[in-house]
């Protein structure tokens, strides 16, 4: 058990050999009840909240990403800037902590799924659909600029949708703040996904803003409209 920001948050550790982030496991408060998905950082589970019964989305960072004391660091203030954001096309932080060597977030679950699912399922949108959806979305990108703070990983795979059909935008895992204060990644280093980045951003400039999440948001259309990237 360690201590985060005066409070306790915990994982219960199961029988050598078992996964610790098997369903019914505890991370913090939340006790997970599946497997929501993988990406570079870590896993997404769903879990619940054992006091408010409350689902939530948990990412908990890979071991060898979170063993770098600095990286886990700026992550976490990073995540204490994006929780300070409140918007209706943003994907809520409710929570965040470290325990037994990981590095977590809990997020809003949003079950709808995402863009990057539907496209898959439903083929692409209509224009008038996926100008509605872009259109919400860049009030949610001018929501976290206004914060001070960039995306950087803008797209479909990102954007969910929640019962009333509208995105938010989510996966605030590259998210940093755009004054150059407090990079998560050095200067000639890109972080993101290809297909969608902006050339300075694939060039690892450091002085990004959110003309670099336009050109992730322009290329997220694109694939709406074309199912291509």
């Amino acid at each position: 058990v360690v201590r985060v920001s005066g409070e306790q948050a915990t994982i219960a550790m199961p029988p050598p050999g078992e996964d610790p982030l098997a369903p019914g496991a505890v991370v913090g408060a939340y006790r997970i009840e599946r497997r929501l998905g993988e990406g570079g950082m870590g896993v997404v589970l769903l879990g619940t909240h054992a006091l408010l019964a409350r689902p939530a989305a948990l990412k908990v960072i890979r071991p060898e990403i979170a063993a770098d004391r600095a990286f886990v660091d700026r992550f976490l203030r990073e995540a204490r800037a994006a929780a300070a954001v409140n918007h209706q096309h943003l994907v809520a932080i409710h929570d965040a902590g470290e325990a037994g060597g990981r590095t977590w977030l809990a997020f809003e679950y949003v079950p709808g799924g995402d863009l990057d699912a539907l496209l898959a399922r439903d083929g692409p949108f209509s224009p008038l659909r996926a100008l509605e959806l872009i259109a919400q979305c860049a009030d949610g990108l001018q929501a976290l600029a206004d914060a001070g703070l960039v995306h950087r990983d803008i797209k479909p795979h990102n954007i969910f949708i929640d019962a009333r059909g509208r995105p938010k935008l989510g996966d605030f895992g590259l998210a940093r703040r755009s004054d150059g204060d407090d990079r998560m990644t050095m200067t000639g280093t890109g972080m993101g996904t290809p297909a969608y980045m902006s050339p300075e951003q694939a060039n690892g400039e450091a002085d990004l803003d959110i003309r670099a999440d336009i050109h992730a948001l322009g290329g997220t259309l694109y694939t709406l409209l074309t199912r291509r990237t």
